[in-house]
């Protein structure tokens, strides 16, 4: 359910969202993550993006965490170490 511009690093290799067809593809770049990497989901903003100007950035902040807490939520309770 995330916008195409964000994307998913597991084990230092990167994937945009859009680049995932189906939840299988998903499920199954996610499941290599090694625990000596770190597993990130973000989006890059060029410097001069008005998303990060002074009026903006709480905004942008406020509404990528909002996308973000139900990934969250569903991860933190199937935590396998």
């Amino acid at each position: 359910m995330l916008p195409d511009e964000f994307f998913i690093r597991v084990n230092n290799n990167t994937q945009y969202v859009r680049e995932f067809k189906t939840e299988s593809q998903l499920s199954d770049f996610v499941l290599t993550d090694d625990i000596k990497y770190y597993f990130i989901i973000g989006i890059e903003f060029s410097p001069d993006s008005a998303k990060i100007s002074e009026p903006n950035i709480v905004d942008t902040i406020m509404s990528n965490f909002a996308l973000l807490y139900p990934t969250y939520e569903m991860m933190k309770y199937d935590l396998r170490i």
